[in-house]
């Protein structure tokens, strides 16, 4: 899908600068055949895409809906055998369309998705089939299981992306609904979630890696959460800032991929710590604070594995990474945020020192943004200073007239910092133009 909307875009472009005689029509023809603008459906074509969508949708209706009307009518065979009839015809026909026939590809996408849902239903119309009962956490791994094989084979990302998210319905299901003391598959969910990793790669998609890692902050947080919330914060955060698509080979560097995942890491990475930061900032959130590091063997390795790599990643930042300011900050608040959730001392220092810590981090997030020109980190520090201010105001029984002078002065400063980098920002575009 990036790369069609890629396509499309240099189209535009190229035919801007045939108009502007920039190009000649050889070289436009010649991008024309590589990247097979023809097969890049036309503005006009919007609409029908739409209606083959809709079309698609609304015969697959009304087939179910005829079945629905006679199934009590048919026999456990006959039943089994329109099910899989329906299975296989939907998805053959949009494999087919999706692959050799251009002008109907989007229909194919359309259809394999549809297929792919259509398995969920398929699997639990044969199990009531049959009188097979089980979990419905059994129904959506099942289902996921199969949904990703089948996007990882044709690489279709739409296909992967919902496979990822079956699997994370079906262990929030399982986690809630039966959790004994050691089980396989809440266990060895943060396992074979980094084992899911290559798929990102192998569909070269950022959206499937922050799904997966989604899916290994979910079951991690399921291990952690119980022995020590910050910790549940702060590991995961800690390991995504430190991924990393290079190979260090004998000095020689080998990127895994045409398209690294690690700023997308490095994104979840600050939402996930900045979460923890504002959700104990609270005083409440302190009250009841009391980290237990009792779990059963599988969790303790586990957790064990993400303190040992966490530290490696901290050290590394601090010392062995040079030019890395943003790194060198991050890591040390998250240093004494991960000692404040450790040695469990006295809430009131705690809840100051994480106050403390969320500003400088939101400061430091300024900062950086106006040295390097980056304007997503500058307005993500300015919301999290802002949360914080207002939070603190409405917390704390404060007089009214406090709480509109507090309030009033920050929207000031907002107003005037918000002004001042944009103006900064477009300075500096010119510069480089």
């Amino acid at each position: 899908m990036a790369k069609e909307s890629f396509r499309q875009q240099l189209k535009q472009e190229a035919e801007q600068w045939q108009r502007e005689n920039l190009i000649s029509a050889e070289l436009f023809e010649e991008l024309s055949k590589r990247y097979e603008f023809a097969a890049l459906p036309r503005s006009g074509q919007v609409f029908s895409t739409i209606l083959y969508y809709l079309g698609g949708v609304l015969i697959g209706l009304g087939v179910i809906t005829f079945v629905a009307a006679n199934w009590p009518y048919l026999d456990r065979w006959t039943k089994v055998i329109l099910l899989m009839t329906w299975l296989v015809t939907v998805n053959s026909l949009g494999f087919y369309l999706w692959q050799y026939n251009l002008k109907f590809q989007k229909l194919g996408q359309g259809l394999l998705l549809l297929g792919n849902l259509s398995l969920g239903a398929t699997i639990a119309l044969i199990a009531q089939i049959f009188n097979l009962s089980g979990p419905t956490y059994g129904l959506f791994l099942t289902w996921s299981v199969g949904v990703i094989a089948m996007g990882a084979f044709l690489r279709f990302q739409t296909l992967s992306m919902l496979g990822l998210i079956l699997m994370t319905i079906g262990y929030l299901s399982y986690t809630s609904s039966y959790m004994p003391e050691f089980n396989l598959i809440a266990d060895g969910m943060p396992y074979l979630s980094i084992i899911l990793i290559p798929l990102a790669y192998w569909l070269e998609s950022r959206a499937v890696f922050a799904l997966i890692s989604l899916l290994w902050l979910t079951s991690l947080a399921e291990i952690v959460w119980d022995m020590n919330r910050i910790l549940s914060f702060v590991l995961p955060a800690t390991i995504l800032w430190g991924y990393n698509d290079t190979l260090k080979i004998d000095r020689l560097g080998s990127y895994l991929s045409t398209k690294p995942m690690q700023p997308i890491g490095r994104t979840i990475s600050l939402l996930l710590f900045s979460l923890g930061l504002y959700v104990y900032s609270f005083r409440y959130s302190w009250r009841e604070y009391s980290p237990d590091f009792e779990r059963n063997s599988i969790g303790q390795l586990y957790f064990g594995l993400m303190l040992g790599l966490s530290l490696y990643v901290i050290i590394s930042q601090l010392f062995l990474t040079r030019d890395n300011l943003m790194g060198k900050i991050y890591m040390g608040i998250i240093t004494v945020f991960a000692l404040l959730g450790l040695l469990n001392i006295e809430p009131i220092f705690s809840i100051f020192v994480t106050n403390c810590l969320l500003a400088v981090f939101s400061f430091g997030l300024i900062r950086i943004a106006i040295e390097n020109s980056n304007r997503r980190n500058f307005w993500f520090g300015m919301i999290l200073l802002c949360l914080q201010i207002m939070s603190r105001v409405f917390e704390y029984d404060t007089d009214l007239l406090v709480k509109a002078f507090t309030l009033a002065l920050g929207g000031i400063a907002v107003l005037v910092m918000g002004i001042w980098f944009e103006s900064h920002l477009n300075k500096s575009t010119e510069v480089n133009s």
